[in-house]
This record gives structure tokens, C-alpha cells and sequence, in this order.
């Protein structure tokens, strides 16, 4: 017995020894498809010139610079303030939800919508106040309305900043009423205003000429002349004192690009923005570099009933670009793939570059199942 168990063993210690290794060589499945070969210079040059003390314009949809100019020093922002007022109550409380007017918000200086003591309105009534006459009051009602004091409302202020990585911004009221350290920067606010555009009632809101609010008794008419001048305007929000000046805050949409402009301290603020818009729009054009479907590769699989799979992008992807810059697609995953895999399971992602500098990514999907492989006695063995 002791002979046949040692025949045995050494039998299979020659099978593994001699036996020749497996082993599959894969390609990269990461590959280029170049669109354009001329080359285009993807930096900005400052070619627009404002009288402002500090601005910046952006596109809105990734972030990127078209125009700065002292765009990081900390100013007064004054009623431009009233932006992350809105935003906040627009994510806090119920549009419909009735506020009684409280002594606090009667009276306070600067633009009004002359609150009376002890009357109700709306969340909405009151948003529309504060976003197109300006009032000071509204942002007073609201602030206790929401968080119990206008001082514990600036808290929440500054907790939403630090969330939206606004490093250089303090607010210390709703309303943007002078105030020591009440600052922010061109560069902050549009980071502000690219989150808060995409809140549909929120561009609704600043988008509009004129409302009736207090059930008719309110006649309110939205300050940014531009609404009513420059096409594709939608919004947001002006301001003015004494120690910040004349300040504006801008978004415009056509053709599918959106862009954001912000003048703080501004002896023009209306030939500005005209400027700065008009230079983004010339500058930029939307496109689609990846359709839904567009990009197909097949990916390895190892230990599944197939030895690969097909692998689409399910999703469109369209950001705003200079004409002529060149567009290079990256389809990248790992290079081998184990089951067990579903149809849908992201299993990689195709990257795009606009001349080098990646602009945005879709997730790269299987279009099939695989389960994993039975195998026989021996194949488990020797695993």
C-alpha cells in the first residue's frame, strides 16, 4: 500500500514539474482615436479687458477659466451674497412652507420689500423678494426662518462653503450688509454659482423680469438689466454698497455652452459682462466627442465560460471646447476580467482629451453575462 501511495505522489510531482506552463498574453486594451491632428493652443489669452476690480469668467460645465483678473483677492461681495442665501434655503425648506414676519427682519437697511411685523408669506414669496427686488428683509426672514437667527444662518453659510471648497469666502449675514469679514472672491462666487445653476427653481427664480408676490400686493422687478437685453441670459444676482461697489454675477446659455461671469467693484458692470460673455461664446462651441454606443471593444476574460466579452459606452458625452482643438479617446479597464460578470457591470471607462488635458470620462459597460467556468476534477487539482 505504502509502494502505490508513493508511485502515486511521485507521479504527480512529475506532472507539475514538467508540465508546461500556461500562460496567455493579452494586448493593452487601452488604444488613441485621434479626431484632429492639427494642434490648437488649449490655454486661454486674456483678450477681453473689464473695469473691474476683480473678475473672472468661466465655463460653467467644467470649471474652466476663459478670463481672470485678481480673481482670488477677498472683497466685499454685497448683495451677491444673496446667492448661497438662496441655495441654502432651496435645499432647507419647502417652498410652500408660510413664514410670520418677525420684528428682526422689519426694517433693515438697504433694498427692501418693506415686511411688515406679524404678516406671512412664503418660502417662494420671499425667495423671489430676496433674488429680484434685493430685500434685505427677505433675507432676514429667511435666515431665522431656517435656522433659528441670522447669526446662526451665516454658520450654515460658511458650513456649505468649506463643502464646496470656497477657501477664500466668510459670510456673516444673509444679505451681504457691510460687515468685517464678509468677503469672498471672483473665483469663490463662480464656483458658488456653477453649483447653484443647477438647481432648476433656483435659475428659475433669477431668470425672472417681474413677479406679484404677498397675493398680489407685492409688484417686484429683477435689477440685472442684462435679463432684459442679453440673449440666452439666465440669471443671477447684483449688488451694490458703498465699501464693495457695483457687483455683478452672470450666467448665459447657448448652443449648449453655459458660462458664468463675476465683476466685483466694477465702475461697468453691464459693458463687462456683455464683453466677457460675448468673448466666451465666440470662443467656445459645444461638442460630442463620445456618442451612446460609439466606442466597442472586446476585454478578456479568464475563468468564464467565454474568453471575452464585448464592452460598450452606454452614455453620450458633450462638454464646451475651442474650435479646432484636438480630441484624443482613451478606452481603458483592466486586462483581464473574472467572472462572475453582468450585462451592465461597469468593467472599464473611455477617457477624453482635448489637447492632452483630460475634459471627462464615461464608464465603459459589458453587454453580456459570464458566468464562471466548471471545471473537472483535474483542472481544480491543479488550481
Amino acid at each position: 500500500m505504502k509502494f502505490k501511495v508513493t508511485v502515486f505522489l511521485i507521479f504527480i510531482a512529475a506532472v507539475l514539474l514538467f508540465a508546461p506552463v500556461y500562460s496567455r498574453s493579452f494586448p493593452d486594451t487601452a488604444y488613441v482615436i485621434s479626431e484632429q491632428t492639427d494642434l490648437y493652443a488649449f490655454n486661454v489669452p486674456n483678450a477681453v479687458k473689464t473695469q473691474a476690480l476683480s473678475a473672472i469668467l468661466i465655463d460653467a460645465d467644467s470649471g474652466r477659466v476663459l478670463y481672470a483678473k485678481n480673481e482670488n483677492v477677498m472683497l466685499p461681495m454685497a448683495s451677491t451674497t444673496k446667492i448661497m442665501t438662496a441655495v441654502i434655503i432651496l435645499e432647507t425648506l419647502d417652498l410652500d412652507t408660510k413664514i410670520k414676519v418677525g420684528k428682526e427682519s422689519v426694517g433693515v437697511e438697504g433694498s427692501s420689500i418693506y415686511l411688515m411685523e406679524g404678516e406671512t408669506l412664503t418660502v417662494k414669496d420671499l425667495l423671489y423678494g430676496l433674488m429680484l427686488q434685493s430685500g434685505n428683509d427677505a433675507a432676514n426672514a429667511l435666515a431665522v426662518a431656517c435656522a433659528g437667527s441670522v447669526e446662526n444662518f451665516a454658520k450654515m453659510m460658511n458650513r456649505k462653503a468649506s463643502e464646496l471648497g470656497l477657501k477664500r469666502t466668510n459670510f456673516q449675514n444673509p444679505s451681504g450688509l457691510p460687515a468685517q469679514n464678509h468677503r469672498t472672491t471672483a473665483f469663490d462666487l463662480a464656483a458658488l454659482t456653477s453649483y447653484a445653476i443647477k438647481n432648476e427653481e433656483f435659475v428659475k427664480i433669477t431668470s425672472t423680469l417681474r413677479a406679484t408676490i404677498s397675493d398680489g400686493k407685492r409688484y417686484l422687478v429683477n435689477r440685472n438689466n442684462l435679463l432684459r437685453h442679453y440673449e440666452g441670459l439666465i440669471g443671477v444676482k447684483t449688488g451694490y454698497t458703498s465699501a464693495a461697489g457695483r457687483c455683478l454675477v452672470t450666467a448665459a446659455r447657448r448652443n449648449g455652452v453655459t458660462l458664468i461671469a463675476v465683476t466685483l467693484n466694477s465702475r461697468n458692470i453691464w459693458n463687462d459682462h456683455t464683453v466677457m460673455l460675448d468673448y466666451g461664446f465666440d470662443y467656445l462651441e459645444s461638442v460630442t466627442p463620445v456618442a451612446s454606443g460609439q466606442i466597442e471593444t472586446r476585454l478578456p476574460v479568464t475563468g468564464g465560460q467565454v474568453s471575452s466579452i464585448k464592452a460598450v459606452n452606454r452614455e453620450n458625452f458633450t462638454c464646451s471646447l475651442p474650435e479646432g482643438a484636438v480630441i484624443d479617446i482613451e478606452v481603458s479597464s483592466q486586462k483581464i476580467l473574472y467572472p462572475p460578470i453582468k450585462a451592465g457591470d461597469v468593467v472599464g471607462e473611455v477617457k477624453i482629451f482635448a489637447n492632452g488635458i483630460m475634459v471627462g470620462k464615461v464608464p465603459l459597460v459589458s453587454t453580456e453575462s459570464v458566468r464562471a467556468k466548471k471545471l473537472n476534477f483535474f483542472e481544480r487539482f491543479l488550481k
